[in-house]
């Protein structure tokens, strides 16, 4: 028997297998529904991979804590800055008072207060205001002739989470195209929570809440450092409306959160900012 149809006999044996294990699946409903539930498992499994790499959840860092934590909010804030036009023609005090007015529809106890102007350091409409809900800064200047208005705003002590995200969201479509239509590069907007942990953490402690608190909004280490106070940077697709920045490294930036040991209280500080704190720590 020549090698040939040795190979040639082989291939045939191996068609008639296939051929009786086809017969038998034809044949046998059992083992046909058997294969049509896992093809249709496997689609499912497929199906929610895609749907959640095209519509991925969106947190807010209000999801940061939770009740587990054992921690005590002290206050929200939300603080943005502004370049509104090129040849000033937002650098009125009315600009500030639409502005009130947006808020207003959030905050039903703010009454318009009074816009006082300035010319030092440099001309500049100012507002602040103070509810039960929060307090409000405003600051609308124009440094120098044919330079753009700009605008700073910082709204603080927010008396419940609700409150922060409906005013962050008034303030960004305030600056979209049902407001003022600016682009997105032209502003900046800061979100931070601050809370109070009874008693010194210590670092291995931080670390671990840092990572829980990471998890929960789905970011990514960036970088860290522990020097007096702990504190470290993270990247999350998942936050919402969030501004990136740019590491040493170049990498991206849009979340932070640092510690710091307040001995009159006796409790650890914990700050979370987005896309990074706003202020010292």
């Amino acid at each position: 028997m020549n090698i040939n149809y040795k190979c040639t006999l082989r291939v045939q044996t191996e068609k008639v297998v296939y051929m009786n294990i086809l017969q038998t699946i034809y044949k046998s409903a059992k083992i046909r529904c058997v294969i049509a539930v896992c093809l249709c498992l496997w689609a499912a499994v497929l199906l929610q991979l895609a749907v959640e790499n095209v519509f991925a959840k969106k947190v807010d860092i209000t999801e940061a804590f939770s009740i587990e934590d054992n921690v005590t909010i002290k206050n929200c804030s939300v603080e943005s800055t502004a370049r509104l036009d090129k040849d000033g023609q937002y650098f009125t005090a009315e600009t500030l008072l639409n502005l009130l007015e947006k808020m207003s529809d959030t905050d039903s106890n703010i009454r318009y207060s009074e816009v006082k102007y300035r010319n030092e350091p440099v001309p500049c409409y100012y507002l602040e205001y103070e509810s039960s809900v929060w307090r409000v800064s405003m600051t609308l200047s124009k440094p120098a002739k044919n330079v753009g208005a700009y605008l700073h705003l910082v709204i603080t002590d927010f008396s419940e989470m609700k409150d922060y995200n409906a005013c962050r969201e008034t303030i960004e479509t305030y600056y979209g195209k049902e407001g003022l239509n600016l682009s997105k590069t032209s502003y900046i907007i800061y979100s931070g929570i601050d809370a109070l942990i009874t008693g010194k953490m210590s670092p291995d402690e931080c670390n671990k809440l840092t990572d829980k608190i990471f998890s929960r909004i789905g970011a990514d280490t960036v970088c860290e450092g522990y020097d007096n106070y702990y504190t470290r940077y993270g990247y999350s697709d998942s936050l919402k409306n969030s501004h990136n920045f740019h590491s040493g490294e170049g990498k991206n930036v849009n979340f932070q959160i640092a510690y710091s040991y307040n001995e009159t209280a006796d409790a650890t500080e914990v700050m979370i900012g987005t896309p990074f704190i706003n202020g010292g720590y």
